[in-house]
């Protein structure tokens, strides 16, 4: 309780920090290695390497799951909204203004856009920065000589509990870049030095030099009431359909299966049914169509018990980090197409391999699946691909038992090995214990039109 006040107090003291100050929001101008320009932190996923300069973050991504956040506030939720509202005369209510102008997020960058970028939604208790949900765009759509700008509104996300923005879902798909949509001169584009007059520069093609994409530097984040008028870049935003990382329904617990070894499939299904428990599994379609393995025959048993199979992937790639669009596209098709083809079914959940999404990948599933796509990461890991080849199998208990404890409710696992088959029922029971119902995972959303 005494936590909850703490958080509360530190949320309240900073918005009106922030409101006091400017009504444009600057985040992030990289001064200082250890926290933005608003004294909360900044810092990468493990793995991604990065070097500060004089006013610029040197980004050196690998692969498509590493990420650069930057949080609005120290506390655990900011509310974006309020900022906003108050920060615009007190004769205006609305986000938009009468010119239709509205708030949007600006990014200063050098390099190829070749990212995207997201802004998080916390859970509903505002605890520990564990993100409900977010949501991506692509960089490119919305990139003009190194400046993006993002009208708020183009991020679906509960913007009154915002942790922060996500540079992230690296890629090396240059086939839509052109030069204007890049910066490699480092040229700022600020609304001080904007001439209206100025022309529209026209898109045209790089030739056959190569787009460098090894790097990307940030330089500076704010939030500014309104989108310059001479910048030409102004997409309409794409559907992205809804990422879930945590059940909605008050009370319940999913566990998400993905594929694992068919000879452990008895053992999982005998453990399920002894244990009366309903979960959702997700299936590659290279798996699907391997009639030695029978996952085919596996999956078709699970929904006759009444268990649910969504999709994930036709090859079980990190799908964001893929070279274009077409790649993307087939990873999704053919996953439609197997489950049609040897499950008979059709299927809006997906759960990207890897747990790696970003704005394409988003974006592709949202044009490809009907009804909108209903994107499945975790909360809680029970870390098998960690432990099962270990001295300590007996670790994925602990794992699992760590996030749930931590509020976890959404699970991921696999059965590729005994341990975790056997873990799977202390795994129910420990939930169970706890008070929560397990469910599939539709229905921890509170989806009941979903049959199957």
């Amino acid at each position: 309780m005494a936590y909850s006040g703490l958080t509360k107090l530190m949320a309240w003291t900073w918005t009106t920090l922030i409101l006091s100050t400017q009504a444009s929001m600057i985040i992030d101008s990289f001064q200082n290695a250890d926290r933005n320009d608003l004294q909360a932190w900044h810092g990468v996923t493990p793995g991604l390497s990065i070097s500060y300069g004089a006013g610029y973050v040197q980004i050196y991504p690998s692969t498509p799951d590493q990420a650069y956040h930057t949080q609005l506030s120290p506390s655990l939720c900011f509310n974006l909204t309020e900022h906003l509202l108050q920060s615009r005369p007190a004769t205006d209510t609305n986000l938009t203004s009468s010119d239709g102008q509205e708030s949007a997020l600006h990014i200063h960058f050098s390099g190829a856009p070749v990212f995207s970028i997201s802004l998080s939604q916390n859970n509903a208790g505002c605890t520990f920065p564990t993100p409900e949900t977010w949501d991506s765009v692509d960089a490119a759509r919305y990139a003009h000589n190194g400046e993006i700008y993002i009208p708020l509104s183009h991020f679906d996300v509960d913007q009154t509990r915002v942790v922060g923005i996500s540079i992230s879902g690296f890629h090396n798909d240059t086939d839509e870049i052109t030069p204007n949509h890049q910066n490699m001169n480092r040229i700022r584009h600020t609304r001080d030095d904007v001439d209206e007059e100025d022309e529209v520069d026209e898109e045209y093609d790089g030739g056959d030099e190569p787009v460098d994409t090894s790097s990307i530097a940030l330089h500076h984040i704010d939030i500014v009431p309104s989108i310059p008028n001479s910048f030409p870049r102004r997409p309409t935003k794409l559907p992205s359909g809804t990422l879930h990382q945590f059940c909605t329904v008050p009370g319940s617990f999913a566990f998400g299966i993905d594929d694992g070894k068919p000879g452990l499939a008895p053992a999982m299904m005998r453990v399920l049914e002894e244990e009366d428990a309903l979960v959702t599994f997700f299936a590659t379609g290279s798996g699907l169509r391997d009639e030695k393995a029978n996952f085919s025959g596996v999956y078709r048993e699970m929904l006759r018990k009444g268990h649910q199979v969504g999709m994930h992937s036709e090859r079980h790639p990190k799908m964001e980090g893929l070279s274009s669009i077409e790649a993307i596209d087939d990873e999704i098709t053919q996953n439609i197409e197997a489950m049609k083809t040897h499950l008979g079914i059709e299927s809006n959940y997906f759960r990207p391999p890897y747990g790696t999404v970003g704005a394409r990948t988003r974006q592709r599933l949202a044009a490809l699946v009907s009804p909108a796509p209903r994107i499945i990461t975790w909360s809680v890991d029970i870390e098998d691909w960690r432990w099962v080849n270990s001295d300590t199998p007996e670790c994925q208990l602990e794992a699992f038992k760590r996030d749930v404890l931590t509020g976890g409710n959404l699970a991921v696992l696999h059965y590729l090995d005994e341990s975790t088959v056997r873990y799977l029922r202390e795994a129910i029971r420990f939930v169970r214990a706890r008070g929560l119902t397990v469910m599939r995972v539709d229905r921890c959303l509170g989806d009941q039109m979903s049959s199957v």
